[in-house]
């Protein structure tokens, strides 16, 4: 690789300063329109965008401008619809070196996940997000992060409409590392017992939410009180509920008489109180007023689509009824309000009180609605009865076939092609399965079903495989230009997936000249040099030669070690030196293996950290030229050159060099780096030379090829404050 794309001048530059040095708010500005397409692209799209942003130049380099690419992110992830984007967004955030530094954007990483919970409307995504918030970089440590994770599960929790689930939620939010000393943490436990509270079924569920509210820590704080009032509360309307649907009964007319009165005045029912004995509560005029009463007020509230306050009426008079047709009807009501509420888990728990010649004549019921809704494309409702009919078909333990068949039916109607593909493998039906998933291009899916249907299936995977990957490469290919960085990581992660895969070497080809391309175009041509090298002998023939030539002569600026794999000086050819505005000092040299133990050795010496020190050879400065550099580890280098034959040094090549300065009548060359060599050949050529009314050396740019004794060749540049790159 070229040294002087990474070496700034060490002196006053003599031309105008870089574009970015002169205007780095045109950079910044460019940045912030990026952001701004980013914050009114979709999730997805604006993390696409996001990533291009790495194409811009200077992007990360600089603290400002990584700054505008994590806010990007972290705007990203705050609006991340699920976990895998959130995930994507997190792994490009930790990449970042500002974000690694300062703890504020690992804060803010937080917060963005507690926005992106909140924001989502299904209880599992939300709840995927919230396990992201542990994994943040600094979790242990950051009290933030931690009181952040403390907000993620209280707001999950208000998602939730069942009381065992928001336990789970209090019992991992008192996991947190900071729970015990925090009262934050604590008043969000307790938050979240209190709003369970309202949800609890019976007084046993009720007390018991009660008593782990009473044990958490912090009870003295008033924000913990009033928690505590609240739940108590709510467990006393419970009670009052309860109470309400299961009058004792009677002794005596007098006591009925006050039973039936107190549940009646409850219910805003005025029920006649008769002077005489009373037989049973079910018989009663009493009793089958008030259970009429609860079936009535159950229908109005399911018409009103008050499923609520349908399914607590019908709960009522379910506990009052005592004639197997009223507890039928209850029951009806209770099933209608639940599936109706799509809570059709809970709709099951009535369905299973009904008699098995009952739930039969359901099951029937319900496939022929299935049948008939799948039919009328009415998808959703179809799925909806299957679904429900599978569930009443598992209370009688009858087979669940017919149902399986018809959910994948349903599916492949939707066109969720991936899906119903699996139902059908699930039913035995390969076939089907694998004209699905080809309909619908899911290739690795594909892969894996052929993997596990036997050997007979391998020619076809092992040719899938090659047409999958074939289009990542072709997909690889077109990110050069735009993204190179991914077109590297994804050309390597294609590489490693085709070593092991038959028949794959010119794909593997191709791979190799995505990563020769981008090195190439990001000048680092020994990497290029050695892609295109693996690509040629993957699918050798006159374009991969061409190209590797072409990789070879590296924009007329770099020499490799492979450059120096020759017998005679006269073989090799000096690169265009290219001439700039701006003004460089250093020495570059690289020596072949051979010197050094058989190890390459390459180095840039540059000031102020490394010493130059010019003086003329013979006290002749027109004759000979002598570098003495001194670097900061106390090594020493020296450079000579004459023209010799008492020749002036003038730009031009100097063929067949000896060592100097004992050839005077050839051109004198002598390079070393710790030790000299008795016998040298070699060859320079002066791009510039100029010197100062006292003939004090002003500028110089050469290059060098030398060899000691027979050795490998040592290749180098010379530069004082010559404008030559």
């Amino acid at each position: 690789m070229d040294p002087c794309r990474f070496i700034p001048s060490v002196f006053e530059p003599a031309g105008p300063r870089s574009y970015h040095q002169e205007y780095p708010h045109t950079t910044m500005g460019i940045l912030e329109d990026w952001r701004d397409k980013v914050g009114r692209a979709e999730a997805e799209a604006g993390l696409a965008l996001a990533d291009q942003m790495l194409g811009l130049q200077g992007q990360v380099e600089q603290p400002a401008l990584q700054r505008v690419y994590a806010e990007v992110l972290l705007e990203l992830l705050g609006r991340a619809p699920n976990e895998a984007l959130a995930a994507a967004a997190a792994q490009r955030l930790g990449r970042i070196p500002c974000y690694q530094q300062e703890p504020a954007l690992r804060e803010q990483h937080g917060q963005a996940l507690v926005r992106a919970v909140a924001a989502q409307e299904q209880p599992n995504q939300a709840a995927a997000l919230v396990r992201l918030l542990p994994q943040v970089q600094g979790y242990g440590a950051s009290l933030p992060l931690q009181l952040a994770h403390g907000e993620a599960l209280e707001i999950l929790s208000r998602k939730l409409a069942r009381v065992e689930e928001m336990t789970a939620l209090a019992a991992q939010l008192q996991t947190i590392p900071s729970f015990r000393d925090c009262p934050e943490l604590q008043l969000a436990c307790a938050r979240i017992y209190t709003n369970a509270t309202a949800l609890a079924k019976n007084e046993k569920q009720s007390q018991a939410l009660v008593q782990s509210l009473q044990q958490l820590p912090g009870q003295d704080d008033p924000r913990m009180m009033e928690a505590l009032d609240r739940a108590r509360r709510n467990q006393q309307r419970l009670r009052q509920l309860e109470g309400q649907a299961r009058p004792a009964p009677a002794k005596s007319w007098k006591g009925w008489a006050a039973l039936a009165g107190l549940s009646l005045v409850s219910l805003g029912t005025l029920v006649a109180v008769v002077s005489k004995p009373a037989p049973t509560p079910s018989s009663t005029p009493r009793t089958s007023a008030v259970f009429t009463e609860q079936l009535a007020m159950a229908q109005k509230a399911l018409a009103a689509k008050d499923f609520n306050a349908a399914s607590a009426y019908a709960r009522l008079g379910l506990e009052m009824a005592t004639e197997e047709s009223d507890r039928r009807r209850c029951l009806e009501l209770l099933i209608q309000a639940h599936t109706q509420a799509n809570e059709f888990d809970k709709a099951l728990t009535y369905y299973a009180q009904l008699p098995p010649a009952e739930l039969e004549k359901i099951s029937s019921q319900l496939l022929e609605q299935a049948r008939t809704e799948l039919a009328a494309g009415q998808l959703a409702e179809a799925r909806r009865a299957a679904d429900q009919a599978e569930g009443v078909l598992k209370l009688r333990n009858a087979p669940v076939l017919e149902c399986q068949q018809l959910r994948a039916q349903i599916l492949e109607a939707a066109g969720q092609l991936v899906e119903a593909a699996e139902a059908y493998q699930q039913l035995g039906d390969t076939k089907t399965a694998l004209r699905l998933l080809e309909k619908a291009r899911a290739y690795d899916k594909l892969v894996v079903l052929y993997a596990d249907l036997g050997p007979e299936y391998r020619a076809p995977m092992m040719k899938l495989k090659r047409q999958l990957m074939a289009k990542r490469v072709t997909a690889c290919e077109s990110l050069i230009a735009t993204r190179p960085q991914k077109a590297r990581s994804v050309a390597q992660n294609c590489l490693a997936q085709l070593r092991t895969l038959e028949g794959s070497r010119p794909l593997q080809a191709r791979c190799y000249n995505i990563l020769a391309r981008v090195a190439y175009n990001q000048a680092e041509y020994r990497e290029a040099v050695s892609a295109a090298r693996e690509s040629a002998h993957l699918a050798p023939g006159p374009e991969a030669t061409r190209r590797l030539k072409a990789y070879r002569q590296k924009d007329l600026e770099t020499v490799t070690v492979e450059d120096l794999d020759i017998s005679e000086a006269s073989q090799f050819e000096f690169p265009p030196a290219v001439k700039t505005r701006d003004h460089y000092t250093y020495l570059y040299y690289l020596m072949a293996p051979g010197y050094s133990g058989g190890k390459t050795q390459e180095r840039v010496l540059q000031g102020p950290k490394d010493e130059f020190k010019y003086s003329p050879a013979y006290n002749s400065p027109e004759r000979g030229i002598s570098f003495h550099v001194t670097a900061y580890d106390t090594q020493t280098f020296l450079l000579q050159l004459s023209a010799g034959r008492d020749q002036l040094l003038q730009p031009g090549v100097y063929e067949e060099a000896t060592r100097f300065p004992f050839n005077v009548n050839n051109p004198g060359i002598e390079f070393s780096a710790g030790g000299g060599y008795n016998k040298i050949r070699g060859k320079f050529i002066i791009h510039e030379i100029s010197w100062g009314p006292d003939k004090t050396l002003t500028s110089c740019a050469a290059d060098f090829l030398q060899a000691g004794s027979g050795g490998p060749w040592t290749y180098g540049k010379i530069r004082y404050y010559s404008p030559y790159k």
